[in-house]
């Protein structure tokens, strides 16, 4: 089972002594985008079923494409069917691949994170506390019967506050 917390992301580049990796060449986002496009047989159904624009999941496809040896998605364009996009076989090998992976990782992890699971604090629960009572817990008058400043003409009857338990 794939532990939610864990993510993984294949880097591009390569080559370490080329600098700087160009970025994820692969992560859950662009494996999960592979998957719909084969779904689909369509960048913009693919887009739409993940809340993404045509355009950043046309610029993700062309990424992915750039960093791997053999291409992932091929396009059509046009047509009367409107053209449409293929994953090829290497692209569904490659998404398999990488889910294997992730697999792979969150086994690595489990023991350890059961332990540590353990050790957590449990989170503290607020309840609300029931009204007992809508009666006034204190009234203006009897505020300034107490301070000495109420006379028997004055009979404030405001609510400062009510009686909570």
């Amino acid at each position: 089972m794939r532990y939610p917390g864990l993510t993984l992301r294949i880097l591009g580049s390569g080559n370490p002594a080329m600098g700087p990796a160009m970025g994820p060449a692969m992560g859950p986002g662009k494996a999960e985008l592979i998957s719909r496009i084969d779904a689909t047989g369509s960048i913009s159904g693919a887009a739409r079923e993940m809340d993404m624009s045509y355009r950043r999941a046309w610029q993700l496809v062309e990424a992915i494409n750039a960093s791997f040896t053999e291409p992932v998605v091929v396009t059509a364009i046009g047509g009367k069917r409107g053209g449409g996009a293929l994953v090829t076989d290497y692209g569904r090998e490659l998404v398999a691949r990488f889910h294997a992976m992730e697999d792979k990782a969150s086994d690595a992890i489990a023991d350890d994170l059961a332990q540590i699971a353990e050790q957590l604090r449990k989170p503290v629960v607020k309840r609300k506390v029931p009204i007992k009572s809508q009666m006034p817990l204190f009234t203006v008058s009897s505020i300034a019967t107490r301070v000495g400043l109420a006379t028997e003409e004055s009979a404030w009857t405001t609510s400062i506050g009510t009686a909570f338990e």
